[in-house]
């Protein structure tokens, strides 16, 4: 572009740049953060322009354009931008800004961080009767100064040491200074990865300003080598709960030529309970099985299973021979309760050279747990009767041979052992006193069985039963005619709301002052319960019935309402038997109807007319003869 001015010589400005950080420019050793630049270019020099439009070209001359910055790492500081920043054109006396992430290190104090700022800049140059201009790249280089300070809580790695294995158990130490002001107070370290399976954290208690301090991490690796990236939190206390994180990559090395994989596994808790007030512990019989792969030449080899907790053990330890592939089952003694539980395995076996091999230990963890054998529980026995307790199964499970342990004494188990064929039910015949409550009640059902490959196998289940009093019946009325000193009837109504019964007996269970027809009245006088029945039959579902009987009133018995127990047995359509709770129901003593006096009178005063009349008689016969 050409301006038409007057200009004695060649003209161009000499730029520099004010730069420094944002706000207080203070950060903290060992976090990432944002430096934002503050950039102000500044000119020196004139032109000795006279045109009246020159205003503009002031501005094109004062202007560093096209502005892009770049910011060098240092050993403390690392920039973590690829690139460098673009901002554009900035007028002299305006400000602009540029943003870079860097990673601060372990240093304190004041450092000075490099930067060049590219440029371009505008040029004048006399042309004719005017000036020509031109642009000139430049670069200006300098250093920006930041401090670098202690924050009140803080802490660093100052080392990471492990020796990690594809797919098995391993450790990772690390080292922790607390790089704080303060100190740091009831402090515990995790380690968090989604590559590893972490197995602990560790508890540190208090860590004073620069004090060290090592944490030792238990992990299983990832199958694939390589190098992950784990993070590390320490939690600890001060007037709020705070956490740190710090970020640090593990290794992990190539496997041995032994793999193991779990494929399957059940381990069944232990049961403690009580039958008849006695203690009783019972451990569970499961297995676990691998697949083992081995690229090792092995000779004569066999596979062991530990655990960590005593209260789990292998029971056998499978044999491999020369096997390059095998399946081994592991079977399971287990005193443990359910919950997550850490075991290893290894090969011991003798290579080429027929020495005693030990390989490297692959570690897992097991779950104890509740294999729920039984699908469904049914019962058609309630409270003081017998019934059926018939046990459905998983079909997953096969040849179960099943004990019913009660442990009350009220519930009794009169068949108390049962072999199931596979997709069979098990039956056994309880029976229920009156004495138990209503209610949920538990027994125990002992399994033997076998699953996939494994056999033998022992687990103790726990059965829920809900016990109910076994009144199916309701009684519609009560009629009785009784008097002092006579016999009189009692009938009772009532129907069967339950399924239909056979065989049924009705029974009345009466006291003083009554006592049943055709039984010793010595109870009665003793003021003991007496019984009197009658028999029933069969009872349709829904259907009414009627029980009668005879029962004899004490002469003494006072006018009023006496209490009486109604109770009936019965079988079911099953065959089993069973009695009906008691139903107490109401028996009145009535006074003599007046009429029955006067019969009484009547039928006395003739007597005495009778007899008069045959004294006279008998006196006019005499005096005749």
């Amino acid at each position: 572009m050409l301006i038409f001015l007057m200009a004695a010589n060649a003209s161009g400005l000499d730029f520099s740049f004010n730069v420094r950080a944002a706000g207080d420019g203070v950060f903290h050793a060992n976090e990432e953060a944002t430096l934002t630049l503050l950039i102000e270019p500044e000119v020196e020099g004139g032109l000795n322009l006279t045109l009246a439009n020159s205003s503009e070209l002031i501005l094109l001359m004062t202007t560093a354009k096209d502005v892009r910055v770049e910011l060098d790492s240092i050993d403390v500081v690392k920039v973590r931008n690829v690139d460098s920043v673009i901002i554009g054109d900035i007028p002299a006396g305006k400000v602009a800004t540029a943003s870079f992430r860097i990673s601060v290190g372990d240093f304190y104090g004041e450092v000075s961080i490099p930067f060049t700022i590219y440029f371009t800049k505008a040029e004048v140059s006399p042309s004719g009767s005017g000036v020509q201009i031109s642009f000139k790249e430049e670069r200006y280089s300098d250093s920006v100064k930041i401090k670098i300070e202690k924050k009140l809580y803080d802490f660093s790695v100052r080392s990471v040491s492990s020796s990690l294995k594809a797919g098995n158990f391993g450790t990772v130490e690390v080292e922790i200074e607390n790089t704080g002001e303060k100190e740091i107070k009831e402090a515990y370290a995790t380690l968090n990865s989604s590559f590893f399976t972490v197995l602990n954290s560790v508890f540190i208690g208090n860590l004073k300003p620069n004090e060290r301090t090592n944490v030792t991490f238990r992990v299983i690796a990832p199958e694939a080598i390589g190098n992950y990236p784990a993070r590390i939190t320490l939690f600890f206390k001060d007037s709020t709960e705070q956490a740190l994180s710090r970020t640090v990559n593990l290794s992990v090395e190539e496997a041995s030529c032994i793999h193991f994989e779990k494929i399957a596994e059940l381990v069944p808790p232990a049961k403690s309970f009580r039958v008849e007030n006695s203690p009783i512990f019972m451990p569970s019989r499961g297995f676990i099985s691998f697949k083992l792969v081995s690229d090792c030449n092995i000779n004569d080899a066999y596979a062991i299973l530990v655990f960590e907790n005593p209260l789990i053990r292998a029971e056998n330890s499978p044999y491999v021979g020369n096997s390059k592939e095998a399946v081994l089952t592991f079977y399971i003694n287990s005193s443990a309760f359910e919950g997550e539980y850490l075991g290893y395995i290894y090969l011991k076996y003798r290579n080429e050279f027929g020495d005693t091999v030990v390989s490297e230990k692959s570690y897992f963890s097991v779950k104890v747990r509740e294999p729920q054998i039984i699908k469904n529980v049914k019962l058609n026995a309630g409270i003081g009767s017998d019934g059926d307790l018939e046990l459905e199964f998983d079909d997953n499970f096969k040849s179960l041979e099943v004990s019913l342990l009660s442990p009350e004494r009220g519930i009794i188990v009169l068949s108390p052992s049962a072999y199931v064929p596979d997709g069979s039910n098990a039956v056994f015949k309880i029976k229920v006193s009156e004495d138990v409550s209503s209610g949920y009640h538990v027994l125990y059902a002992l399994i033997r069985f076998e699953k996939d490959d494994a056999k033998d196998l022992f687990y103790v289940e726990k059965v829920p039963v809900l016990l109910l009093k076994s009144n199916n019946f309701a009684i519609l009325s009560v009629k009785s005619e009784l008097y002092p000193d006579a016999t009189g009837e009692v009938v009772v109504e009532f129907r069967n709301l339950g399924n239909a019964i056979s065989n049924a007996v009705a029974y009345l269970q009466v006291s003083a002052p009554f006592s049943p027809v055709g039984v010793s009245a010595i109870g009665s006088l003793v003021s003991q319960a007496q019984t009197a029945n009658y028999f029933i039959g069969n009872v349709g579902q829904n259907d009414v019935a009627v029980a009668k009987f005879r029962v004899s009133v004490d002469k003494d018995a006072g006018e009023g309402s006496y209490p009486a127990t109604f109770y009936i047995s019965y079988y079911d359509e099953n065959g089993y038997k069973h009695t009906s709770s008691t139903m107490t129901i109401s028996l009145e003593v009535k006074k003599p109807a007046p009429y029955a006096l006067y019969a009484s009178i009547l039928i006395a005063s003739i007597g005495v007319i009778l007899a008069i009349t045959f004294a006279r008689r008998r006196r006019h016969g005499k005096r005749q003869g």
